[in-house]
């Protein structure tokens, strides 16, 4: 189960995986499933919330790539930096879309 909390609202929702999509070659990855199983995190027994901080993309006339940059926080209420798996090249321009604090606003910065 998730939560997303904006402001003073929270909503809960079943987490999914989505089907793989894109070409044959690279490796698969799941983000989600690395955090989970991360022992730093006591497994997902131990996991309170999984917030995205930080999208940091590579894109030009199309987007090449994007990485996650999580929140992870443990039931003993250790807020923990997980910086996912880069999905994609290096081509184009980076760029940051980032969450601040307070999860009401997002900043996209090149």
């Amino acid at each position: 189960m998730g939560h997303l909390k904006i402001g003073q609202m929270t909503w809960s929702f079943a987490i999914t995986v989505s089907p793989r999509y894109g070409g044959s070659g690279g490796s698969d990855y799941n983000d989600l499933n690395d955090i989970i199983t991360d022992t730093l995190f006591g497994d997902s027994i131990n996991v309170t919330s999984i917030d995205i901080r930080n999208v940091e993309v590579y894109a030009g006339e199309v987007i090449d790539s994007v990485q996650f940059t999580y929140r992870v926080v443990t039931d003993d209420g250790i807020s923990h930096v997980y910086r996912g798996n880069k999905y994609g090249g290096t081509e184009g321009t980076k760029g940051n879309l980032v969450l601040d604090d307070t999860d009401d606003r997002l900043f996209w910065r090149i």
